[in-house]
């Protein structure tokens, strides 16, 4: 089974759709700068960074299968709800 641990974690406030920004370890790995965001209809997603090659955004990385996107958001998802109830 992949490992995933959040190293880093901040709320986003007064954004539009991104909620929080964090950094995770998984399986050697150091990945920075993933966001969660919340689609038009409430729905938690993944955004993985980028960058303006040529005037067009290009992703810097993603997960290869569903199974570690799945993992990935479920960490996000369990900080961000965790935050949400230490904020209130």
């Amino acid at each position: 089974m992949t490992k995933i641990s959040v190293t880093n974690f901040h709320l986003v406030e007064n954004h539009p759709y991104v909620k929080a920004v964090a950094h995770m370890k998984m399986e050697g790995l150091y990945l920075r700068g993933l966001r969660l965001e919340q689609r038009e209809h409430g729905e938690l997603t993944v955004g993985y960074p980028g960058r303006k090659v040529r005037g067009q955004w290009q992703v810097v990385y993603e997960p290869g299968n569903r199974a570690t996107e799945s993992l990935i958001l479920e960490q996000l998802k369990t900080h961000y709800e965790a935050s949400e109830r230490m904020a209130a």
